[in-house]
């Protein structure tokens, strides 16, 4: 129980930062649904849960690849180009005429996963943020089976949780905006976005 009390301390210490994954969420329930956020930060979970798998049952490989030469360099490169993208596509991409209603396909989804899954797994935060939580407390404390499942749990529920949150909060705003308002989100979800990225690639150098 010490463990998952601290694991949520943990979750909640990552929900509560405003970066790319706020705005995508942000952007993707308001511009074509909750469902769609959902899907995107499911799309977020599995990136987080693979880096869990690796950073528990790899740990070795993972400090390695940390400190390898330009390892962070790189990733920022990769992860800023990743989110002015989306900064772009998001910012020039229409709004659907609401007189033209259409159910949300299978591509939406599709792509609010990949989006999800790529922000999180290209975030350098995210990378050494779960490489922090292997070496400052499983590695430290020596935590194995139900101790480190405990701990990864409560992380887990905690952002999933917060996730969905977001993803409610969006909807509650937009029944609040008309049309204009929406795109003005939009536009500066996207500029967010493309900012973050920016920042990420001008840290590089």
């Amino acid at each position: 129980m010490e463990y998952f009390i601290q694991g949520v301390g943990f979750g909640l210490l990552l929900s509560i930062l405003v970066g790319p994954l706020f705005l995508s969420i942000l952007q993707t329930a308001i511009q074509h649904s909750v469902k769609a956020a959902l899907v995107l930060c499911a799309g977020i979970i599995t990136s987080d849960i693979f880096f869990i798998l690796f950073t528990y049952f790899a740990f070795a490989q993972m400090d390695a690849i940390t400190k390898l030469q330009g390892f962070e360099r790189y990733v920022g490169l990769i992860g800023g180009i990743v989110l002015i993208f989306f900064g772009i596509v998001t910012y020039v991409s229409k709004l659907p005429d609401p007189d033209d209603v259409k159910p949300i396909g299978k591509r939406t989804f599709t792509g609010a996963f990949i989006q999800g899954f790529l922000i999180n797994t290209i975030n350098p935060f995210t990378i050494f943020y779960w490489v922090t939580v292997a070496t400052a407390i499983v590695a430290k404390n020596d935590l194995q089976g139900a101790d480190a499942a405990s701990l990864y749990g409560g992380i887990l529920i905690t952002i999933t949780c917060m996730d969905i949150v977001k993803a409610k909060s969006a909807q509650f705003l937009k029944r609040f905006l008309k049309s204009g308002g929406i795109v003005w989100v939009k536009r500066i979800a996207g500029l967010g976005l493309a900012i973050f990225g920016a920042i990420l690639i001008i840290r590089t150098f």
